[in-house]
């Protein structure tokens, strides 16, 4: 566990505390775990929404995929997020609606799916979760763009830490540093 938390894979982490947690015959000890607030945070963002989520972030490349958030969330790890959702009339949100949940509120972001997903998973988290089903060179540039963009200091410096330049990476990496102006890509 220690190696997977270290290496920040909380798919592993996860297996691991299961697997444990199955093997163990106490009861008193199943009843002592206590997850960290990371993951009961993360607890409270699913892919497929969630029962008090009253977000729906949409990626204008695909509409047909959206992650469900939190208001509250949004707006307290983001500038950007809390000026565009206490603006009814923001560019961004592009629909209210009601739903079993109360009020929705969809906002188009520019970013890709990936991005969206990871960047939710960073605000509810702290860390960095790349799934490894996409390319996580072009994940890691988007999120070094939306981090700017959404005003997160933390998360740009997280992605900045993580990007490496690999030979089909380092004019991407190159161009995107001349850009955003900054010396430690």
């Amino acid at each position: 566990i220690e190696v997977a938390i270290r290496f920040q894979l909380p798919r592993l982490v996860s297996m691991c505390r299961g697997v444990l947690m199955s093997s163990s015959s106490s009861s008193s000890e199943k009843e002592n775990f206590k997850p960290t607030l990371g993951e009961s945070m993360l607890r409270a963002l699913k892919e497929d929404g969630e029962p008090f989520a009253d977000v729906r972030l949409l990626s204008s490349a695909s509409k047909r995929r959206s992650v469900m958030a939190h208001r509250f969330m949004l707006c307290a790890r983001s500038p950007y997020f809390r000026a565009v959702l206490e603006s009814s009339n923001s560019a961004d949100v592009e629909d209210e609606y009601y739903s079993d949940r109360g009020i929705v509120v969809d906002v188009t972001l520019p970013d890709s799916y990936s991005v969206i997903l990871v960047l939710t998973r960073y605000m509810y988290s702290g860390t960095l979760q790349l799934d490894g089903t996409t390319n996580n060179d072009e994940v890691l540039l988007g999120l070094l763009l939306a981090a700017q963009r959404y005003e997160m200091r933390d998360l740009l410096e997280a992605c900045e830490s993580a990007i490496r330049c690999g030979p089909s990476s380092v004019l991407s990496v190159l161009r995107l540093a001349r850009v955003m102006r900054t010396n430690r890509l």
